[in-house]
């Protein structure tokens, strides 16, 4: 047995005997992992080597195990051991904010959760963490952009209006603006701010990164009682908002499996068809980032409608 299932077992183990606050005896700890009796008392002790300050109970003349309560709450928060260590383990996930004004306090969080485990513990997790890895290969150094980053934020917070240089790449320009800002939005590895531009007097996005100078103009603003970010955004494929469009697209037989394993879109209806091929069906703002996403499988996919995307994609890949 690979030794990452036994630590994944468990940290599974750990976890059920914590949510049971009246113990667990042996052998529903068996049945709810999916193991022998004798494997579990084996993992129990590793988990008591490893420094989990694990007891038995009497009840009733049943041996249950639990957690002892000083353990669970000496950490003075409301996190159980368990989500605890979780959020340590975030850490290789959430050093994409690395730069950003949030990642020195996340820092500072981890730091204070790692000093609440005992050195054994953290051995014992550092063999855990070994087969496990969540994090992004592709990452911006945001600390570029940290007091832009800082200003937003306190103008967001204050609701502020900022006036910024901003390039546009539609335009290739940089144009003074003024913006309310409504929201910061971290997707797909990039800052964004939604706002309402003076300029054209509407809700738009805007990429962080293309601010070249920002400032806060004292003026103040309110976000509208009728705007919601979840509505502004729930259509976009990606980030863009404009009209909403039905696209509709076949992938051969070659990606279909890839296609069927992810919800690319809330929106995604997936068709079936003989040969293997599928027809998918999206309603999303606007057709420039699903053009790309589908010029991205090549000869694989083929957009049946609408027309007029249809025949871009056909001049793009005949150039």
């Amino acid at each position: 047995m690979p030794r990452s299932d036994q630590l994944i077992r468990q940290w599974g183990i750990l976890s059920l005997i914590e949510v049971h606050h009246f113990g667990i005896n042996i052998e529903n700890l068996a049945s709810e992992v999916g193991c022998t009796t004798r494997t579990i008392r084996r993992d129990i002790e590793a988990l008591e080597i490893a420094g989990f300050p694990l007891y038995t109970e009497d009840v009733d003349g049943e041996v249950r195990w639990r957690l002892m309560n000083e353990f669970k709450n000496a950490h003075h928060t409301p996190f159980t051991i368990t989500e605890l260590i979780s959020l340590y383990f975030s850490r290789d996930l959430l050093k994409v904010l690395k730069g950003t004004p949030f990642y020195d306090s996340i820092e500072s969080i981890l730091d204070k959760i790692r000093k609440t485990i005992a050195p054994n513990t953290l051995a014992h997790l550092a063999k855990l963490e070994g087969s496990f890895y969540a994090g992004h290969k592709k990452q911006k150094d945001y600390g570029r952009y940290k007091t832009s980053l800082d200003s937003l934020m306190e103008a967001t917070v204050k609701s502020n209006t900022v006036e910024m240089k901003y390039h546009s790449m539609y335009s290739d320009k940089t144009i003074v603006r003024k913006v309310d800002p409504y929201k910061i939005w971290y997707f797909d590895n990039t800052f964004f701010l939604v706002g309402r531009c003076h300029r054209h007097d509407e809700v738009r996005t805007f990429v962080v990164d293309r601010i070249k100078e920002l400032r806060t103009t004292g003026e103040s603003f309110r976000i509208p009682s009728d705007f919601s970010f979840q509505d502004y955004t729930k259509d976009s494929f990606g980030v863009i908002h404009d009209k909403k469009v039905k696209v509709v697209v076949k992938f051969d037989k070659e990606v279909a499996g890839y296609i069927k394993e992810r919800i690319w879109h809330p929106s995604q209806k997936i068709k079936q068809n003989r040969g293997g091929s599928i027809t998918n069906t999206y309603d999303v703002a606007g057709s420039k980032e699903i053009k790309y996403w589908v010029l991205s499988y090549g000869q694989h996919a083929e957009v049946l409608e609408p027309k007029i995307l249809r025949d871009e994609i056909k001049k793009d890949l005949s150039l």
